[in-house]
């Protein structure tokens, strides 16, 4: 089981600078980001929208506020997301609990690459028969998941561009996380900020 601490660190490695106009732009590549969190830990991507494997950040309008609003404690800082200084992803992981739930189709495991590009949502292959919404309700609504918000900004004070990762999960998660660890997580959540590493 992973700790949300070294699920932001998983994370974090895996944001990369984009290379366009703006500085607050940045990328994931799935398929580097599912090996990574699949060598070290029990979760995986679920429900994303990338074009050619990959997910880019985007500035976010008021449309995204409902989704938003659930990852802030205070006015300041769904201020600062809707400032246009910064450039967001939203994901979706779920976890398998250490492999003991196997996910089967007509009694079958479902292999872990056939299963991943069921679960994803691939602009440049996009195949409406391969994303599987039935499944995908499933597994949220049944194992442990996490919503999770990832923010690039500029912080004046350490004059440094910052990743800062926000992590929401579901019934499930805090029972297999338990209450103690979940709690004191959820109330650092804002305190936990990790660094760009700019190539």
């Amino acid at each position: 089981m992973i700790d949300l601490k070294q699920m932001r660190d998983i994370l974090n490695r895996n944001c990369k600078p984009a290379k366009n106009n703006s500085i607050f732009s940045f990328e994931i590549d799935i398929k580097k980001l599912e090996e990574d969190l699949n060598a070290n830990s029990d979760l995986h991507v679920i429900g994303t929208t990338c074009v050619g494997g990959t997910v880019r950040s985007f500035e976010p309008d008021v449309t995204y506020l409902p989704t938003i609003a659930e990852f802030v404690t205070q006015k300041s800082q769904l201020e600062e997301i809707f400032s246009g200084q910064n450039e967001i992803i939203i994901l979706t992981l779920y976890s398998d609990k250490d492999g003991s739930y196997v996910v089967k189709d007509q009694g079958k495991e479902i292999p872990k690459d056939e299963l991943f590009n069921k679960l994803l949502n691939n602009l440049v292959s996009y195949n409406q028969e391969n994303l599987d919404m039935k499944l995908m309700a499933r597994l949220v609504t049944t194992l442990p998941s996490y919503r999770i918000l990832i923010t690039k900004k500029f912080v004046p004070k350490k004059d440094k561009l910052i990743y800062s990762i926000r992590i929401r999960y579901n019934k499930a998660a805090l029972e297999y996380l338990g209450n103690s660890n979940a709690a004191v997580a959820e109330d650092e959540a804002e305190a936990i900020t990790e660094e760009v590493k700019e190539n």
